[in-house]
């Protein structure tokens, strides 16, 4: 796949970035579904978009919609690394 082509695949439920997976190559797609569906009974594929992801509160308070709080989303370390794990046990 091309760096234009590239995919993210990720439940629609949930927040953030759990389950969700880049895929960089055809291969890659099915044990990033398994990843997806770990979180859910839907997947979506979608085009991958490069930059930082933000995660924004929104509530409504007397009949106005307000944002309570924009955060960089960072995925530690740890994380990363047990997810790579997770995925290459799933595509065996």
């Amino acid at each position: 796949m091309s760096t234009a082509a590239r995919k993210i695949v990720k439940p629609t439920k949930g927040g953030s970035s759990l389950g969700a997976t880049i895929v960089r190559e055809r291969r890659e797609v099915a044990a990033a579904l398994v990843g997806a569906f770990a979180y859910g009974d839907i997947a979506l594929i979608e085009h991958y978009i490069e930059g930082t992801e933000v995660a924004v509160s929104v509530v409504e308070r007397d009949g106005k919609v307000q944002s309570v709080r924009v955060a960089d989303v960072e995925m530690p370390e740890a994380w990363r690394r047990l997810r790579g794990w997770v995925e290459a046990r799933a595509s065996r």
